[in-house]
């Protein structure tokens, strides 16, 4: 088992026959930090901050959203693409948070579920099976 993780490691995953994106083989502390950081922010609105009473918001509606969740996986863990789903007159798009971002969601809706899922099934703890203290201390 290994204690740290490989930032060189990566990832090809192979959308169609031309196009291509690498993630993070997996995701390093820092990175699951700033992944679980970016889900768990909360943007409280301008309504919501004219309602606030000493500084305090009385109640406030908390929405997750899947798409969400699938961008800040992508957003964190894709490091290349390649492919001319990527190119703009001609020139490959550079891979940046930004620019995945601006990701179409209609067109790229499949791929970028086929992602987001790849991202997860290399980010899997693997479970310990955990024996009961009971059943440890009978002898049959």
């Amino acid at each position: 088992m290994a204690t740290f993780v490989d930032p060189k490691q990566k990832v090809e995953i192979a959308l169609d026959d031309d196009n291509r994106v690498w993630v993070r083989a997996r995701m390093d502390l820092r990175t699951q930090t700033a992944v679980e950081t970016d889900l768990m922010k909360i943007r409280v609105s301008s309504e919501q901050m004219g309602k606030a009473q000493n500084g305090r918001i009385p109640s406030m509606d908390i929405v997750f959203s899947l798409s969400a969740q699938k961008m800040i996986l992508m957003k964190h863990n894709v490091v290349r693409w390649a492919g001319p789903a990527f190119e703009s007159d001609g020139r490959l798009v550079p891979c940046t948070p930004e620019n995945i971002e601006r990701l179409d969601p209609v067109d790229c809706g499949d791929w970028i579920d086929l992602v987001a899922e790849r991202i997860g099934t290399l980010n899997r703890r693997q479970t310990a099976i955990v024996t009961p203290p009971e059943a440890m201390d009978d002898p049959n």
